[in-house]
């Protein structure tokens, strides 16, 4: 039987022999695999059909590999002492700057698909697992949300710190170390995504060591994902763990 990819959404064995759910359809027999599949219609009004992955699962993926490629680009960068106003200090040898560059690209790219993965999460289980009405309070007030409205309105910490733990009947993760890895994390994507002038280059007001490049090359580039996977093992089922361990591997690797 060929390996299942570890980013698919679902997928069970079955323990009776299941019959064609559809005329002139496959059935099949006790022990197969049965994958969750979904349906797009080309511009040609073709129909194609494939398995469902994982949104969580692939954009880890994504935030993976871009760490794992980010580890690699930092290895080729060099710096060599360099006179300057306020001193000595280490300049980029200006033939790299093409691999710096490309280097901050892998870094975002891992940062915004690291909270892409923990918003994906969040929405798959709100709705599984929410059959009705959520109740939630802001500013001392109760609000009623649909399901769909919790996906849309609420905020990913929110969803994180009040919904999720409701739903699956866990402890907040709210002043935990991986709550606070988190958060670190979500405010790194939010001046990424927002990034302001005063982090887009250095200036007198000082506070582009405050930045998203200031942090990429502060810390290693392997970290990054490490928040959104640290919060995903927190509510993750022994099944979806696999998304975990694939994207640690991909890390590692």
């Amino acid at each position: 039987m060929m390996a299942l990819d570890w980013r698919i959404q679902a997928a069970v064995t079955t323990a009776t022999e299941t019959p064609a759910a559809y005329p002139e359809g496959p059935s099949h027999p006790a022990g197969s695999t049965l994958v969750l599949s979904s349906q797009v219609t080309l511009a040609e009004g073709v129909p194609i059909f494939f398995p469902t992955p994982s949104a969580a699962a692939l954009s880890l993926s994504i935030a993976a590999r871009a760490a794992r490629s980010a580890v690699e680009l930092r290895k080729v960068l060099q710096f060599s002492p360099t006179i300057s106003p306020s001193g000595t200090v280490q300049n980029l040898n200006r033939s790299l700057t093409s691999k710096l560059f490309d280097y901050f690209e892998s870094c975002f790219v891992a940062v915004l698909f690291s909270i892409q993965a923990l918003e994906a999460y969040c929405n798959y289980k709100i709705a599984y697992t929410l059959n009705g009405d959520f109740v939630i309070e802001r500013d001392g007030k109760k609000i009623i949300l649909p399901p769909l409205k919790v996906e849309r309105e609420l905020s990913i910490d929110e969803k994180l710190g009040e919904v999720l733990p409701r739903l699956l009947g866990v402890s907040t993760p709210k002043g935990l170390a991986v709550w606070e890895e988190y958060i670190h994390l979500r405010r790194l994507r939010d001046a990424t995504v927002h990034i302001k002038s005063h982090h887009q280059w250095t200036s007198s007001s000082g506070d582009f060591e405050d930045s998203p490049y200031a942090w990429v090359l502060q810390h290693p580039a392997s970290t990054i994902p490490s928040p959104a996977i640290g919060m995903l093992r927190y509510f993750a089922l022994e099944h979806e763990d696999e998304w975990l361990n694939g994207a640690q591997k991909l890390i590692d690797a």
